[in-house]
């Protein structure tokens, strides 16, 4: 069930990509993501953040991220997630951009 559901949301990335290609029509793939903490105006949150293949942050999901699972097993998966997002640097929106502590 893991893996499926590891699957599913590498294809919701890759249709995520697809839908905001450039207006060249250059796609960028994201190559990995994580949950972080991010401050911003003094307000702590957890968002999904995608980075590129160089390693630097492509984007974020600007809505907090909540606990989901289908399952009790896929739900508590998704908290150890999003609890590794402590062991990371805060990130904090400068200038509508995300930047590392």
């Amino acid at each position: 069930m893991i893996l499926l559901n590891n699957i599913l949301e590498e294809m919701a990335g890759l249709l995520f990509s697809l839908a905001n290609a450039t207006e060249t029509g250059t796609i960028v793939m994201e190559s990995d993501w994580d949950y972080r903490i991010v401050e911003a105006d003094g307000v702590f949150t957890i968002h999904q953040v995608f980075y590129g293949e160089d390693g630097e942050v492509d984007y974020y999901d600007e809505e907090p991220v909540s606990p989901y699972g289908e399952s009790q097993e896929d739900l508590e998966n998704d908290m150890v997630e999003i609890w590794a997002a402590f062991d990371k640097p805060v990130m904090r929106l400068v200038d509508d951009k995300l930047v590392e502590d």
